[in-house]
């Protein structure tokens, strides 16, 4: 990790509390060392008897490791924000597998732990809200990614076209930042987004701070989401989003799983 990015991680303090004002973001580490047996088998007691089922059924020990790792460390960071011991919380599911905290589970002023995670090769981040949806994405930038077909398929034909008209250098970076914030609205939409990627644009030019620009088929929508990207390091882009009112800007917080 860089040294920029590496900073910008604090370690996770043990009374952490939620708070409305605060959206807070955690790296999980997924490296070798993350996911050693050791490390795996101090950490299964703390999922339930359905995640370890379900972990039991991945073909190979690392997908094995990384499901245990990623899950626990979720379940870690709620039990922080709720002085609740990891292994007793309860997760429901909706139809497409989401989990969701159980609704008797609120923070001490009353709200509901929203959460959201993602992760790719090396790395998860888990995103934590009180009282408002959150979506969390992350991404390895892949150099073979064919950066103009899939802008053309996926994203707004302004969106393509605006990466498509930066330097050559700069594209597939631009890609990843268009797509990781288009995936972080999804998913903190949870709903699903009606039309589809296509359907509304997010900023994507170098050095423009990540945001929802545009809605259809109802603008006042863009208002209604705060987006930030995340300080990870190469060869990974990250951003989160965020249900707030007009104007609201919540305050972004890093934390680093040890």
């Amino acid at each position: 990790m860089n040294d920029a990015a590496s900073e910008s991680w604090a370690t996770m303090p043990g009374d952490l509390r939620p708070s409305r004002a605060h959206v807070d973001v955690w790296r999980v580490p997924l490296d070798t060392a993350a996911t050693a047996f050791e490390r795996v088998e101090a950490l299964t007691p703390l999922l339930s008897d359905d995640e370890r089922e379900r972990a039991a059924r991945f073909k190979f020990d690392d997908k094995r490791a990384e499901f245990t790792v990623t899950r626990a460390a979720l379940r870690r960071v709620i039990g922080v924000l709720l002085d609740a011991y990891p292994a007793s919380l309860a997760f429901t599911y909706s139809a497409m597998g989401k989990p969701t905290l159980d609704p008797a589970r609120l923070t001490p002023d009353g709200h509901a732990v929203e959460f959201n995670v993602s992760h790719t090769t090396g790395v998860a981040l888990i995103a934590v809200a009180a009282g408002r949806a959150v979506g969390v994405d992350v991404e390895t930038l892949r150099r073979d990614a064919d950066h103009k077909a899939l802008s053309e398929r996926f994203f707004a034909p302004s969106e393509a076209k605006r990466i498509a008209a930066l330097p050559e250098a700069e594209r597939h970076a631009a890609f990843f930042r268009c797509w990781t914030r288009k995936e972080a609205y999804v998913k903190a939409h949870g709903g699903g987004v009606a039309g589809g990627l296509d359907h509304f644009q997010v900023s994507l030019a170098p050095g423009e701070p990540a945001a929802l620009v545009a809605t259809r088929p109802d603008p006042r929508e863009a208002a209604r989401w705060w987006m930030a990207d995340l300080p990870v390091e190469d060869p990974y882009r990250a951003a989160v989003c965020a249900a707030c009112a007009p104007g609201e800007v919540p305050a972004l917080r890093t934390w680093q799983i040890p």
